[in-house]
């Protein structure tokens, strides 16, 4: 490895999906009822919202290309029922164009993405980790407990299992107990322990090539807003732990004053994003 190295960081956008406007901010009361009220039944999905689903480009100078999860996978773009399941395809409005793809956005910046050789999970959740199988001889990074949970979970829980069993494609756990984790033992990728969202949901923190930092909350905070109001969203694995985790992101962000954060579907903040960080 170099010498205190920074990255550059592309911020990807794969696809867009609808969500019910309550998905940023749950309504008040009993959790059961919130979420029934919350879920929109009664709300056209004309008056639901659009948010990004994002993956992200790291540039190391020494590891080459890194991502941070990996979106949608490029099917989903001709063929959500094939991508996605039979359910996925009546429960998902998504709008995706197939250049939208993490390995189209790859070639488009000269990347081979057969080059991708380090994968980082925040978490399992299909939105996140459909696009996986583009990468098969990439080591894929994530948290011991997200791992367990994801391999026996099931849609109504957000995850796919089919989705991370790519032949070739390996995967390296994170112990559940490890506060923080530097990734390449260099200070540039550091995974922070913010569960909550999910039961091993990690935050990412890089240092840029200029020497700041830049702080990926994923789905810890979806919005600006959630950090600004401390809002809980409408889908949490844990309230108590989504809190928790959600005042570390608050804390990170009042101790790096001027320091960029981008929040996992924040379809405002991903409009004033910069092309590249670094």
């Amino acid at each position: 490895m170099g010498s205190s190295p920074g990255v550059r960081v592309h911020p990807l956008m794969t696809a867009r999906m609808k969500a019910m406007p309550a998905f940023y901010d749950r309504p008040g009361g009993p959790k059961p009822l919130a979420m029934l009220r919350g879920i929109g039944l009664h709300v056209p999905r004309s008056k639901w919202i659009w948010l990004p689903i994002p993956a992200f480009l790291v540039e190391h100078p020494d590891a080459g290309p890194v991502l941070i999860d990996a979106g949608m996978h490029e099917q989903v773009a001709t063929d959500v029922k094939g991508a996605l399941g039979r359910l996925g395809a009546i429960a998902f409005t998504i709008d995706m164009q197939p250049q939208w793809a993490v390995p189209a956005q790859l070639r488009a910046r000269g990347i081979d993405p057969a080059d991708v050789k380090t994968i980082v999970m925040t978490h399992l959740h299909y939105d996140h980790a459909s696009g996986l199988s583009q990468f098969p001889g990439a080591t894929v990074h994530v948290d011991a407990a997200e791992h367990a949970a994801a391999t026996k979970g099931s849609m109504k829980d957000g995850y796919m299992p089919h989705q991370l069993q790519t032949p070739g494609q390996q995967w390296e756990t994170i112990a559940a107990q490890d506060d923080e984790v530097d990734l390449l033992g260099d200070g540039t990728i550091r995974l922070l322990r913010t569960p909550g969202h999910t039961v091993g949901h990690r935050s990412v923190v890089l240092r840029l090539a200029s020497g700041g930092e830049l702080l990926l909350t994923g789905d810890a905070a979806y919005a600006r807003e959630t950090v600004e109001r401390s809002l809980t969203p409408l889908l949490t694995w844990k309230d108590d732990a989504y809190r928790e985790s959600l005042a570390r992101v608050q804390k990170w962000i009042a101790d790096h004053p001027g320091a960029p954060y981008i929040p996992g579907h924040d379809t405002a903040a991903w409009a004033e994003l910069a092309e590249v960080y670094e």
